[in-house]
């Protein structure tokens, strides 16, 4: 078994609806405000835009979709877009085009920018600015309203800034994995360490969890890096959640271990451990030894 068949296209279905759409003359890759009456050129084709999250865009990050449905009745074009929001720094447009036949609706995937956080930038109103071509037609470039489906693109804002936040006060990091063997099989051994950044405040870790695929216990919770403190080192076992086909088949996020932090009187949140491709591959190796997937 490889690990790209461990994960899955999920595929959601969401009920179309008419949108109004502006068009606008072709301009550079710098950020697209609103325009004026004045500026529609022509008619454009009749669509609707929703930004959604699924939790494999989580898992992969810097990424969500948008949900193009074509409610029009005739066949266009979506060369490239990008999203347009005042809480994001603006990306280049996709580079993949898809075509939209009359009612057919389908994802693509956009990547977002750096959030811009603490700051007058709001999230909402979102558009995406698009390259479309009608058939038959010349490209044009769109301004089209973005919905945002469950609030998709607020929530991705604010969980943005979380992380920027934790990841400016605090570096987290897996350590020290050896696996060893135990009364119910192998285990990983292995320490989450956290080191002090730019921040003098109380840093507290509550709670730590694995995915579907690996259980992780924590040894010592809470641990408190009081203001004097450098840095701290969580130990933590980590041994297999599920071997079975359905689990190794459709887990979107093996590698997603969240440990939640507080940093000062703020809120905590969920935050998730960076795991590197090589780390990645041993608790992958283990996997297979420990639920008895290899020879």
């Amino acid at each position: 078994m490889t690990r790209k068949h461990w994960v899955l296209a999920l595929v959601v279905a969401v009920a179309a609806a008419g949108a109004v759409i502006l068009l606008v003359p072709d301009r550079t890759e710098a950020p697209v405000t609103a325009p004026s009456t004045s500026a529609l050129t022509g008619a454009a084709p009749a669509m609707r835009a929703q930004a959604i999250v699924y939790r494999t865009d989580q898992a992969v990050g810097g990424r969500f979709r948008v949900k193009i449905t074509n409610t029009g009745d005739e066949e266009f074009e979506v060369l490239g877009l990008r999203l347009e929001s005042g809480g994001f720094e603006p990306q280049p447009l996709t580079t993949d085009p898809v075509r939209y036949t009359p009612g057919e609706r389908t994802d693509i995937v956009a990547p977002f920018g750096a959030a811009r956080c603490g700051t007058d930038d709001t999230v909402a109103p979102a558009h995406v600015v698009m390259d479309v071509r009608v058939a038959g037609g010349e490209a044009q470039r769109l301004e089209v309203p973005l919905e945002s489906i469950l609030e998709a693109i607020p929530k991705l804002h604010e969980r943005e800034c979380d992380i920027a936040r934790i990841a400016t006060a605090v570096d987290v990091g897996l350590a020290s994995i050896e696996q060893v063997e135990a009364e119910g099989g192998p285990i990983l051994e292995a320490d989450i360490t956290f080191r002090r950044l730019e921040t003098d405040e109380p840093i507290v870790v509550s709670d730590v969890r694995g995915s579907v695929l690996y259980r992780i216990v924590g040894d010592g919770l809470p641990i408190e890096l009081a203001a004097n403190d450098a840095e701290a080192v969580l130990p933590i076992v980590i041994s297999p959640a599920r071997c079975d086909g359905h689990a190794l088949g459709e887990s979107k996020q093996p590698f997603v271990f969240p440990v939640h932090i507080e940093v000062g009187d703020a809120d905590g949140i969920g935050y998730h451990i960076p795991i590197p491709t090589d780390q990645q591959d041993q608790l992958y190796e283990y996997l297979t030894t420990a639920c008895g997937l290899v020879n």
